[in-house]
């Protein structure tokens, strides 16, 4: 052991025989003996398990570092390491005063700390940004200085401005040093108004995106964002955002990370990320142009990548994780509010964060564009490998790359495989919904019949059997079922031989299958339906075989999704498989390949790296300068919420063992090339203008950035250059692109090039930029031109999109023929009907015309454009849409789209209406001044009545449309399971003034609308044409921004606050003695 690690291992010991020792003379409870301890940083540098040829390499670790989140470097190469301080430490004061007591909290629910512990551990919650330096080159730290602090919590940071940018909220700093002596002189709030609440969830991950801005996660609502340098606030709403580096914009953008960390893909898709996922999709059209359309109802703007949730970690998971899975109270309460994979001591990914890209060239080809994504709770990095099926994403599994000798043998043994007959599919019956009384896991676990004897003539609390020729295979199919309520399906599979298929399945949530009787599949868990969550072999009979299915609905929508296959690989695999392998074509090999990998990974059941150190906790990854990705630790013991850890072993565990511990870790290839200089401000104009175009990404982003904060104009046409090589680097291309768009000096020969390079990607990107210039120019001209010309588009979805997407910016008619075009030969395409809705607002009547000109009558488009002329009640263009309807729409669709012309209203405007007339009112304050006079008769009532049964009722009537406690109620409202710690006083307080004190992500949004009375409702979520609010009981509904004068936000409660008006004293005292009470 060297003397840094000895120093830093000895720190550690200290740390936790100091915090043991304190426990046991502050209280009885003795700490748990069991807890891992931490290891130097080569001890745990051995502890890696990797792909051949990749290794771990320390960068810095504690004492110079302590709870790191995030790294960058400087055009001049310093290295900067951002810090956040106080993580879980509201959490342990908690249970330090609770110590005191000698008892464990056994009680099973998840609470936060106490009002006091929050407020003790704010003094100590602060960030850091510190300037580390390598003395020997031996590309270990070895000296730091505090270049700035008493800052917020810092979640990242990004270099600009010859100084870096800091997001600590709820403020956006830019830090300058100016006499470069490792200290901040410039502090500067570029932005400020974030919401600072629980520290996990704050604004993190600062990045330079393709376009000269700068984005984040966003964390929280932000109605009203100010700064220095922009006129008025601004309101991002609930959504990632970006900004300029000086301060100048700031604007939301699709997308909203769930924990921490986003990222692009080369071609400048973006991705996010939420615990359970290795990542999240953020659909191809951009927040600006959906802005165009009021009309236009977008309820989300995301969809999950990965169909898996399983990790192969090689740490054992830690004793609290085993211990509440063991626990029956709380291995129940977890199961039922989070799914298995919650409960489960490890095997699924609960913490995921930080989506990362690989856009650089020190790895293997192979790894160029993969995403690796942190699972910290599980000490590992997991890999995965987008793959695109249409506009759509889907990450698959990752693993190592196979030799060709292996596929070719793979293949091979593919052709022998039998491969049977598909049965034939009977009519889905269904059962349902069935509520029976309980929660989900009771719903889950109950037998209603069926699953010990099938009769599809039987009555089932009052429900019998019923056909559903509507549900077709290979489509998610949409139940409509209630929260906490089940159903059950049923089919004949009729199979001319015995027989094994597989079929993939998909639910929302829980879902039980059994084929003749015998059970084949189990799934408690939460989430949302989707193709291929789960794969069933079957083996079937001769004859008629019974399938039955259950699903079991927890919260929000449901589903299910049945598609058979004769074989677990795919048809297109076996196909490839069926040729030889001396004859397939580059792209055969690359499918049949990339299948092989992904399935020999879930075979392997092996992580890309996973480490046995169970305080090893990757959190974030960023490109280093050479192409190495750099890991930032969050060395410690625990990582997770501590809410979610049961309190007894809280108290027995402690939380915040190892924070003064924090590593940095650089992960590199044998093959990497030597690193080059990374002082690139020492760079001539020349010079930076040919790093347009490196191989390494930071060197890329940080050319052009440089570029543009010289104002480097006398160099674009070597810039240029990068655009005349039709087959080269589409990075370097879109690079210069940017480069360009940014020096203001762009031209009609750059769009020109740009829309004859070879790659797909380059165009698109041209189109972003073109169709946003002012359209008086020549750059502008060249793009239109290229637009109204169809034979340039090109068959490759995402592409198609952004056509349809910047033809909206060309009020022409042949913008109008293009669309037209579009809507005719790609409407199939995920997404194209939204993107092109966007493009024709008050057009409408001018596309329908040409879509039922060329045939398109029973579109989904023309009915939507129907749709939305008749919602907007304009005589003169219902006129014309009917004319159009008249003469050129064909067979049934004429008689049905002239009827809703006729009507001059659609369905939706009408429910509308009724959700807003049904909507609560904002609380009366002269009402809350007789309530007031009111209060001493309840606080008095509470000595004298004490009616737990009776309370119980009462909550089941008047509070659990929108609140939980002990397994009742909804989850519109913040849970209640924690009342009973509270005293009683500030309950009945709570109950009759509910607006006093609001918790986090409860605010209440209130909707002032153009029409009607004023909307109320918790935000669910918003896109930039509509808000979706949440109201009591569950429901959820999408008003577009067009019906909504304006939004605001603030700390008023959706309960109501005339609760003195229909419960008495006596009433209110039996709810607190329910709250109050620790038994479910």
């Amino acid at each position: 052991m060297n003397i840094r690690d000895a120093s830093c291992f000895s720190h550690g010991i200290i740390s936790f025989i100091f915090l043991a020792s304190s426990l046991l003379l502050n209280g009885q409870v003795e700490p748990a003996n069991d807890g891992p301890k931490p290891r130097s940083p080569s001890e745990s540098s051995e502890s890696f398990q990797l792909p051949p040829g990749f290794r771990m390499e320390l960068v810095a670790s504690e004492p110079l570092i302590e709870e790191p989140s995030g790294v960058c470097w400087d055009a001049d190469g310093h290295f900067y390491v951002s810090e956040l301080h106080g993580y879980n430490l509201e959490g342990q004061f908690d249970i330090e005063a609770l110590n005191k007591t000698g008892k464990l909290d056994r009680i099973v629910r998840r609470i936060q700390a106490n009002d006091e512990a929050k407020q003790a551990a704010e003094a100590e919650t602060f960030g850091v940004i510190k300037q580390l330096s390598d003395d020997d080159g031996d590309g270990r730290m070895d000296r730091v200085s505090i270049f700035a602090q008493g800052l917020p919590p810092c979640f990242g940071m990004v270099a600009a401005r010859e100084g870096i940018i800091v997001i600590a909220a709820p403020d956006i700093y830019y830090l300058a040093d100016l006499d470069d002596d490792g200290v901040a002189d410039v502090r500067e709030r570029l932005f400020t108004g974030f919401q600072a609440g629980v520290l996990e969830r704050r604004i993190n991950a600062p990045q330079w995106g393709l376009d000269n801005w700068i984005y984040v996660g966003g964390g929280g609502r932000a109605d009203a964002i100010t700064g220095p340098h922009i006129d008025r606030p601004v309101a991002l709403g609930r959504t990632d955002f970006r900004f300029r580096a000086d301060g100048s914009a700031i604007e939301p953008v699709a997308g909203s990370t769930g924990t921490f960390g986003h990222t692009f893909t080369a071609e400048g898709d973006r991705l996010t990320i939420s615990t359970g996922t290795p990542g999240i999709q953020v659909i191809p059209l951009p927040w600006r142009y959906l802005g165009r359309n009021p009309e236009l109802s977008i309820p989300s703007l995301e969809r999950n990548a990965a169909n898996y949730q399983s990790t192969y970690p090689v740490a054992p998971p830690h004793p609290w994780r085993a211990r509440r899975a063991s626990d029956p109270g709380f291995s129940k309460y977890y199961t039922d509010h989070y799914g298995a994979a919650e409960s489960t001591p490890s095997g699924f990914f609960t913490s995921a964060c930080s989506p990362f890209i690989y856009r650089d060239v020190a790895f293997p080809a192979e790894y160029w564009g993969n995403n690796f994504s942190c699972e910290p709770a599980q000490n590992l990095i997991h890999h995965s490998i987008p793959r695109w099926q249409g506009p759509e994403l889907r990450l698959l599994r990752g693993g190592e790359k196979p030799v060709p000798k292996d596929v070719r043998d793979w293949a091979s043994a593919l052709r022998t495989l039998k491969v049977f007959d598909l049965p034939v599919p009977g009519t889905w019956k269904e059962l349902g919904p069935l509520r029976g009384g309980g929660d989900k896991t009771f719903l889950f676990e109950k037998d209603f019949g069926p699953e010990s004897h099938l009769d599809l003539g039987a009555v089932i609390d009052g429900k019998s059997w019923k056909d559903k020729m509507s549900y077709q295979d290979g489509e998610v199919i949409d139940l409509g079922l209630p929260e906490n309520a089940a159903v059950y399906l049923h089919r004949t599979l009729t199979s001319t031989e015995d027989a094994s298929i597989y079929v993939s399945l998909g639910s929302n949530d829980a879902i039980k299958c059994w084929l003749n009787g015998v059970q084949v599949l189990e799934n408690n868990v939460n989430r949302g339906a989707a193709a291929d969550q789960e794969s069933v072999m079957l083996n079937l009979k001769q004859g008629n075989n019974s399938f039955l299915m259950k699903i079991v609905n927890g919260t929000n929508a449901s589903g299910f999704y049945f598609k058979m296959r004769s074989s677990h690989v795919p048809e297109k695999i076996h196909e490839i498989a069926r040729i030889s392998a001396d004859k397939w074509e580059e792209g055969q090999w690359e499918s049949i390949t990339q299948y092989y990998q992904t399935h020999q990974s879930n075979q392997s059941r092996k992580e890309f790296l996973a480490s046995t150190d169970m305080w090893f906790h990757p959190m974030n990854l960023t490109h280093g300068p050479a192409g190495s990705i750099y890991i930032t630790d969050f060395y410690r013991e625990i990582i997770e919420d501590y809410s979610a850890i049961p309190r007894y072993l809280q108290q027995q565990y402690g939380l915040v063992n190892g924070r003064h511990h924090g590593r940095i870790w650089r992960l590199t290839h044998e093959d990497a090339a030597t690193a080059p200089d990374m002082k690139m401000s020492h760079l001539h104009n020349a010079q930076l203008a040919e790093e347009i175009g490196s191989p390494h990404a930071w060197r890329r982003e940080t050319a052009r950035r440089l570029l543009i904060e010289r104002k480097a104009q006398d160099l674009t046409d070597t810039v240029i250059e990068h655009l005349r090589k039709r087959d080269g680097s589409p990075a370097a291309a879109i690079n210069a692109l940017y480069a360009l768009e940014g020096l203001g000096a762009l031209t009609g020969e750059c769009f020109e090039l740009a829309f004859l390079h070879e790659d797909w990607s380059v165009v698109r990107h041209a189109l972003m930029i073109g169709d946003q210039l002012p359209k008086d120019t020549e750059c502008s001209r060249v793009v239109s031109d290229w637009l109204s010309e169809i034979i340039h588009y090109r068959n490759e979805p995402r592409l198609l999109l952004q056509i349809a997407l910047s033809l909206g910016e060309f009020q022409t008619s042949g913008a109008l023929d293009a669309l037209a075009y579009l809507a005719n030969q790609h409407g199939d395409i995920r997404w194209m009907d939204t993107a092109l809705m966007s493009s024709v607002y008050r057009r409408e009547e001018g596309l329908l015309s040409r879509v039922l000109l060329s045939g398109g009558s029973d579109s989904t488009l023309a009915e939507t454009l129907v749709a939305t002329l008749a919602s907007r009640g304009d005589e003169f263009q219902i006129q014309k849409a009917k004319t159009a309807v008249k003469f050129l729409a064909k067979g049934p669709q004429r008689a049905l789209f002239q009827k809703i012309l006729d009507a001059g209203l659609s369905d939706s405007k009408e429910r509308l209406e009724r959700i807003v007339l049904e909507a609560p009112e904002a609380p009366d304050s002269a009402r809350l001044k007789i309530i007031e006079k009111q209060l001493p008769s309840y606080l008095d009532a509470l000595g004298k009545v004490n009616d737990v049964d009776r309370g119980r009722d009462l909550f089941g009537e008047h509070c659990a449309s929108c609140h939980q406690a002990r397994g009742l109620g909804q989850k519109a409202g913040p849970n209640l399971d924690s009342e009973w710690q509270r005293a009683p006083e500030m309950i009945v307080r709570d109950i009759l003034f509910p607006n006093e004190k609001i918790t986090q992500g409860f605010e209440s949004v209130r909707l002032e609308m153009r029409q009607g009375s004023d909307v109320m409702g918790l935000m669910a979520s918003e896109s930039p044409t509509s808000v979706t609010l949440r109201f009591p009981g569950g429901q959820d509904f999408t008003f577009l921004k067009k019906h909504i004068r304006r939004t605001h936000t603030y700390a008023i409660s959706m309960m109501p606050a005339q609760f003195a008006d229909v419960l008495s004293p006596e009433e209110v005292a039996s709810i607190v003695s329910f709250l109050r009470s620790k038994t479910q």
